[in-house]
């Protein structure tokens, strides 16, 4: 027997190392999901050393949005190693694709997810391991992941354990990992945070929170998100503390500006000393605003007490609670998905508490993102059930604020089944409609042509739009305007100057699911002898009864301009052309975007010569310059048209 020949075991085992291995370049993918009551079924991540609740908490994310995809950090119990790996989310077949790159192998692991540019961030805790750091760059040709060289970090003094640990990263790019983590004092933990300033590479010694009553019980968790205060950018903290004379959420800010172990005073979130205010669930988002957001579980018990509550921290520094659901509805485990797009804030939560009571679903509650109303207490929408997996529970998302046309991607599993179960949420993202003046048109005494655009995004792809445009209100009666085709997405129509419209866009997805989108428009115009323009070089004033207001400015003189500041979602320049007309340069916010030919064959009055417009209204300045041509060196301004 030649000694150095591999055992057939070990041959065994290296083909199988080498068919994961090429996994990433050839991803494969997942037992196909299985439509439920409510949302789908997904594979078991069963192996026999246990991964039980493998979704858990509620102050992490386990899944992130990138590059048109969804993915995920899901346990995977095949192979030579089951090691928790990226997932890709196919939308059109609701299956995962299992990439083959590997994060954690400890199968009690539980991570925190952070998508940023195209890096993945991962803080993995342990109840009896080390915190450990990841870093991951995306490939955009394969739509997968590569593990970054010298990951993973692991942080300095968590190999007893810690609580479930959370992951930011502050606008000047130092990222940030805080966590709960026993004292020697029975049923206590601490709050500890550590910082990393170089991608995760390096490390500070994890600390304890600088700020009062940041000594917890065992059970209770922190999270930390960006958060824009009135002093500044930065990250803020939350805790829960259930101990006895403070029962309370509390938070505390860190400022960019400051050093890092310097924290702004404890604030009282929610609750406080004998009022019950605190359970250790929390789901901590940013909104675009950087307001934290933050649904959370109290420890009330009255049958009409706020039970499950979404916290707003300001900017200016007030706390505002809004109730989701009351206690007699048995609802726990509280994930919130912030959807800026739709306006909409979405809490996920588990009912009833206890699988001894029934079995366990999944469901939402919405509100606008600017009022966080929820309305009447309830359990809102059943979104993840099924018949085979009696319980249900521990549902996570993302903690990015949910793009246009990503739709939403809520992930929970069975412990007693040991499966991955989900929920895709979508509906039509319509944007504001967007017009444009149809160049070369000649402008009427009363009317411009103009192009409407419209467009929607959606996960499963849009089927059709409708339009419609009412003179009365936002609100109606509508009238249809006939579209060349069911997918059109622009046309050019009349418009009457000076009058409002609004304009109704009506997008249809592929799984029937309707959203609509009104957009006011007007149409002003400015004669070019308004003030607001404002001229240099020599100009001259021409009357004839064909110009727009009965007169025009002109000039002769290389390099003469006219500039005009507006407010508004689109700009149009109105002219004369003619065969001595010059050449013209149009500069928009002090940018070139265009150099325009003037002469036309014979002379011809009001046209639309340039055209610019943007998605939303604001303030632009527009400024054209005649930069003339042999034998033609004269440009004409007639009037400026501005939607808005």
């Amino acid at each position: 027997m030649n000694s150095s020949a591999p055992s057939v075991r070990a041959r065994i085992v290296l083909a199988a190392a080498l068919v994961l291995a090429s996994i990433g370049s050839a991803a494969i993918p997942a037992a196909a999901a299985t439509p439920v009551t409510a949302g789908y079924r997904d594979f078991s991540y069963f192996i026999a050393a246990g991964a039980d609740d493998a979704t858990a908490s509620t102050a992490q994310s386990k899944l992130w949005y990138q590059d048109g995809y969804w993915f995920g950090d899901l346990f995977d119990p095949s192979g030579v190693q089951a090691t928790f790996r990226i997932f890709r989310f196919n939308w059109a077949t609701q299956d995962w694709v299992n990439t083959g790159v590997s994060i954690d192998d400890r199968n009690r692991s539980h991570a925190d997810v952070l998508a940023v540019g195209n890096k993945l961030y991962v803080a993995s805790s342990h109840r009896t391991g080390d915190v450990r750091f990841y870093s991951f760059t995306y490939n955009a040709t394969s739509h997968t992941y590569a593990k970054d060289a010298g990951f993973p970090k692991t942080l300095a003094n968590t190999a007893t354990g810690t609580g479930y640990a959370t992951l930011a990263r502050d606008a000047g790019g130092r990222l940030w990992i805080v966590f709960t983590q026993k004292t020697a004092t029975v049923d206590q933990s601490n709050v500890e945070f550590a910082t990393s300033s170089d991608g995760g590479a390096t490390w500070s010694t994890p600390a304890v929170l600088p700020t009062a009553d940041s000594t917890v019980h065992d059970e209770d968790l922190a999270v930390v998100s960006p958060v824009t205060t009135s002093a500044g950018p930065g990250v803020g903290v939350m805790w829960s503390d259930q101990d006895a004379g403070d029962e309370a959420f509390y938070f505390s800010a860190h400022l960019n500006a400051n050093a890092v172990g310097a924290w702004q005073p404890k604030e009282t979130a929610y609750g406080g000393s004998g009022t019950k205010g605190a359970d250790n669930h929390i789901s901590a988002k940013t909104d675009l605003a950087g307001n934290f957001l933050a649904a959370v579980k109290t420890a009330k018990g009255g049958a009409a007490d706020p039970s499950i509550v979404v916290l707003r921290r300001t900017v200016a520094g007030s706390w505002e609670a809004h109730t989701v659901a009351t206690h007699n509805l048995d609802a726990t485990r509280p994930v919130l998905v912030v959807n800026p797009v739709a306006n909409r804030a979405d809490v996920f939560v588990t009912s009833p508490t206890l699988a001894a009571d029934g079995a366990q679903s999944i469901y939402r509650r919405s509100a606008p993102l600017t009022t966080l109303d929820f309305g009447t207490p309830a359990l809102g929408t059943l979104t993840i059930s099924s018949a085979s997996d009696p319980q249900v529970n521990d549902a996570t998302s993302t903690k990015q604020p949910i793009g246009r046309g990503w739709g939403e991607l809520v992930v929970a599993d069975d412990i007693t089944t040991l499966r991955y179960l989900h929920a895709s949420i979508a509906a039509p993202d319509v944007d504001p409609l967007r017009q444009a003046y149809y160049v070369r048109s000649t402008m009427g005494s009363t009317t411009a042509l103009t192009k409407l655009q419209w467009s929607a995004a959606d996960p499963w792809g849009i089927a059709r739009y409708r339009l419609y445009y009412s003179t009365t209100s936002a609100t109606g009666p509508w009238t249809q305007i006939a579209l060349p085709s069911a997918l059109s997405t622009t046309i050019t129509r009349s418009l009457a100057i000076s009058r409002t419209y609004w304009f109704k866009t009506e997008a249809l997805d592929k799984k029937g699911v309707v959203s609509t989108r009104v957009t006011p428009l007007k149409l002003t115009r400015v004669q070019q002898t308004s003030t607001s323009i404002l001229y240099s070089g020599t100009w001259r004033t021409s009357y004839n009864t064909y110009a727009s207001g009965g007169s025009l400015k002109y000039t002769t003189a290389l390099n003469a301009s006219a500039r005009y500041t507006f407010v508004g979602r689109s700009i149009g320049w109105v002219a004369w052309t003619g065969p001595g007309r010059g050449i013209a340069r149009v500069y928009v916010d002090g940018a070139l975007i265009s150099k325009i030919d003037l002469r036309t064959s014979t002379n011809m009055a009001r046209r639309i010569v340039f055209s610019r417009t943007w998605w939303s209204s604001g303030t632009h300045t527009v400024k054209i310059v005649l930069v003339g041509a042999a034998g033609r060196q004269r440009m004409d301004l007639d009037a400026f048209l501005v939607g808005s």
